[in-house]
């Protein structure tokens, strides 16, 4: 590491405000830690436990697309807030990130060390791995005023948090022929968050071009004369699903950064009466291909919705 590369992890603020509140939210145990301001940035800091499963430690060897994605997904839901307000104040926040103290994270062993040293009360954490402890970034848009902002702060602290929209893991394999009407068949996957049988049909695998006019965001790599491989679907409530290509989950993690998913929807009904969905899969297929394609029902959206808590 270059001087220069550290210099830009050090917590040096040119003002600062000492919060030490302790929260808890999604939950997830957190520690309001500061206010700063440091090269005219102002920051809105925090020290959260994060829930990351064990296969997402760093020891552990991700070797599939599968692992890649899995990783992290049966984590505590995001904290992101989109405003706070402090002694009376209105805080609004362009945007943030978030961190574990890793051992090759040198910053945040010094955020660490930074917010001991002005006595935030980190004791929650003694107990926690440090690859388990997140520090949480949260930017503030416009300006804070520092001088009308002092402690104590006793319940005079509401930090708003952002709805979210996080993964499920479902795992379900179909083998499936391409560019046919399926059987009306009624499938179904167990919600074990919510103990219940959830039911959806899988109407075709069909292909589309890239070019045409269906609704998608991302980089697609789709070679001339080829298109990609879609599924057509339902599902009861409009649950939205995340559909891949086995054999893509199970093949080596890719370094270039490509689409991991497109989603697409309609007011249309489907034939079952339900809003007609779609997914993209990784799949280029040649125009006249008419074999199986192996698909895997990898996970379903759900919402996590806004949360206030009054610190």
């Amino acid at each position: 590491m270059l001087l220069r590369d550290l210099k830009s992890e050090f917590l040096i603020p040119d003002k600062e405000i000492i919060i030490n509140k302790a929260f808890r939210a999604r939950g997830q145990d957190g520690v309001l830690a500061s206010l700063t301001l440091q090269d005219g940035k102002q920051t809105l800091w925090s020290v959260c436990r994060s829930s990351i499963r064990d296969a997402c430690d760093v020891k552990c060897e991700l070797t599939t697309n599968r692992d890649i994605f899995r990783c992290g997904m049966d984590a505590a839901p995001g904290m992101f807030p989109c405003e706070a307000r402090i002694q009376g104040h209105k805080i609004t926040f362009g945007g943030g990130r978030s961190r574990a103290v890793f051992p090759e994270n040198v910053g945040g062993y010094m955020r660490l060390q930074h917010f001991a040293e002005q006595k935030v009360d980190l004791s929650v954490f003694d107990g926690t791995d440090l690859i388990h402890v997140m520090i949480m970034a949260w930017e503030v848009n416009g300006e804070v005023p520092f001088s009308e902002i002092s402690p104590p702060f006793d319940g005079d602290i509401v930090l708003k948090i952002r709805e979210i929209v996080r993964q499920q893991y479902i795992g379900r394999t179909y083998d499936l022929p391409f560019g046919v009407a399926l059987p009306d068949e009624r499938r179904s996957f167990f919600d074990n968050e919510n103990n219940v049988e959830r039911y959806f049909y899988i109407n075709r695998l069909a292909r589309y071009d890239p070019r045409g006019s269906m609704q998608a965001t991302g980089e697609n790599t789709c070679p001339s004369g080829f298109g990609l491989a879609y599924v057509e679907y339902e599902a009861e409530d409009d649950i939205q699903f995340l559909f891949y290509e086995k054999e893509y989950l199970d093949s080596a993690p890719e370094r270039a950064g490509r689409t991991i998913g497109i989603y697409g929807s309609t007011t249309e009904k489907g034939p079952h009466g339900l809003k007609l969905q779609t997914c993209v899969l990784k799949k280029p297929v040649p125009k006249d291909f008419d074999g199986h394609i192996s698909i895997e029902l990898f996970s379903r959206d759900i919402r996590v919705p806004e949360e206030t808590i009054v610190i």
